[in-house]
């Protein structure tokens, strides 16, 4: 009787514990089912936000398992094909080769990452694309994947061409332009950022030889030293300098370059100073050769006890004999500034017709002036001809009127 008792504990308590452990396994169960739902929902959320990631970057993703060699896209489908050859399908033909030659060995473990630039098909319509494919294990299972990553990059393509194409342009203008152009850095030492082929062949150099080389390199320190004045003044002012620099050359040539240099911004906010120089060499030698002519005309007509002058082609008093000076002295007409025609005879003719300094250099030859007051005198205009039979000094001097008269009178029947 006793062991009957016993037995019938026992299996109350057996069927007890059992009991106990049943619930215990299915709050379990519970527990794990709503960690299961939350890693899942989790798992949803990450793919959600990866897919929001590649629509703001025009990017398409492709992740699988390098023993199966299939692929997740970025919408949770799953292709029932071959990594290379499902992606090839959007590519040109004459890229599809070299691309599934990338991924055979990604897939073979040859390599572990590859970049490559194709074009691509996107509705249609073929578009650049920028690709990555790289493998990696994961921590906890330790399976080896492989992830594709594929960005549009059509419109920083096209404006690369775009700006590719502007550069090349510009390159030319610059290359061929015939001045003498240079772009120098706006800093301590000014140096040199680019300059044309005529500015480095004029300095015998060719144009990467003068990049990062400053005016102290390149000239005698007294030049160089009024040009780092000039770009200071430019990065001071931000303004515009016009100077002439004189220089000899290695082969020993003597140059006269004007140069008009300004600030210059870039888009990108950098500052430059850009230079253009026009050679005036010829210029300045004919210009000295005038200033000695006229420095000899000045001795010569100081010789003269005639009442003569000499006006320039623009009607303006270039120089005197004594004799002219004193029949001016009263009105002080010759200064040293030159006066022009009208300020000499004090009637300020508008009409270029009724003027004989007007008339001489248009007619070449002799014309009377009569407009003025001349102390009873009238100022005979003789034009100076140059061996090339242009006109480049009048000639004044005074005469009796009867003089002019009969000198008109003999044009006259020279007309008839």
């Amino acid at each position: 009787m006793e062991g009957c008792c016993l037995l019938a504990v026992a299996f109350a308590l057996t069927a007890l514990i059992l009991c106990i452990i049943n619930r215990r396994l299915k709050q379990k169960n519970l527990l794990l089912q709503a960690e299961l739902n939350d890693f899942q929902d989790h798992v949803a959320e990450l793919h959600i936000l990866l897919d929001e990631i590649s629509k703001l970057g025009k990017v398409k993703y492709y992740i699988g398992s390098i023993e199966n060699n299939m692929l997740k896209n970025n919408y949770g489908g799953t292709f029932n094909m071959p990594l290379a050859e499902g992606f090839m399908s959007q590519m040109q033909p004459a890229d599809q080769d070299h691309y599934r030659e990338n991924c055979h060995k990604l897939v073979n473990g040859e390599i572990d990452k590859f970049t490559e630039s194709y074009s691509m098909l996107d509705d249609g319509v073929p578009k650049q694309h920028t690709s990555v494919g790289n493998t990696f294990t994961l921590p906890c299972s330790g399976e080896k994947k492989i992830m594709m990553i594929h960005t549009d990059i059509s419109e920083v393509y096209d404006r690369s061409r775009e700006l590719a194409a502007a550069d090349s342009v510009l390159q030319a203008i610059f290359d061929n332009l015939p001045g003498h152009i240079f772009i120098k850095n706006i800093s301590s030492d000014f140096t040199y950022v680019k300059c044309s082929p005529a500015y480095s062949r004029l300095l015998q150099m060719q144009p990467s030889e003068l990049v990062g080389k400053t005016d102290f390199d390149l000239f005698k320190r007294d030049l160089a030293l009024l040009i780092r004045e000039s770009d200071i003044e430019i990065a001071r002012t931000h303004g515009i300098t016009d100077k002439r620099w004189f220089f000899c050359t290695p082969d020993g040539k003597e140059h006269a370059i004007r140069f008009i240099s300004r600030w210059l911004t870039r888009a990108d906010g950098s500052e430059w100073i850009l230079g253009f120089g026009i050679d005036v060499t010829r210029q300045e030698h004919i210009a000295g050769k005038l200033r000695r002519r006229n420095k000899e005309l000045r001795m010569l007509l100081s010789q003269i006890s005639a009442e003569v002058m000499l006006l320039d082609k623009n009607l303006r008093f270039a120089c005197a004999s004594p004799a002219m000076r004193k029949f001016f002295s009263e009105a002080e007409a010759l200064d040293s500034t030159g006066p022009t025609c009208s300020a000499l005879c004090g009637c300020n003719v508008d009409d270029p017709a009724e003027c004989a300094a007007a008339q001489a250099l248009k007619d070449q030859k002799i014309h009377f002036c009569k407009q003025g007051c001349f102390k009873g005198k009238i100022l005979q205009v003789k034009p100076l001809m140059s061996d090339d039979c242009t006109v480049n000094y009048l000639a004044l001097s005074t005469v009796e009127p009867e003089e002019a008269n009969i000198s008109a009178d003999e044009e006259s029947s020279e007309e008839i």
